[in-house]
């Protein structure tokens, strides 16, 4: 399973930076519908609110964007467990 982070979907909707937009572009064309590839609703909110703050997007632009995105299988975080430390520093 591969997890692509908020940056990748950041850089696809940037173009400021053509070499990564591209690249940005061929990894979420093949994460499209390839169930090995997996994004939780985190990086759809943050993704979001990048793109409303810093590239300045309309909410409608963000929302056509999430709505492609969501075509890439989504993963909701649960409750989290937090373990001892087992290493002395």
């Amino acid at each position: 399973m591969k997890f692509i982070d908020s940056n990748v979907f950041v850089y696809f909707a940037d173009g400021r930076n053509p070499k990564k937009q591209a690249i940005a572009r061929t990894v979420l064309a093949d994460a499209i519908g390839n169930r090995q590839y997996v994004i939780s609703s985190q990086v759809l909110n943050e993704f979001a609110n990048v793109s409303l703050k810093k590239l300045e997007m309309t909410e409608d632009e963000v929302r056509r964007y999430v709505e492609e995105f969501q075509h890439i299988r989504v993963v909701f975080q649960q409750k989290m467990t937090l373990f001892p430390c087992q290493f002395q520093f």
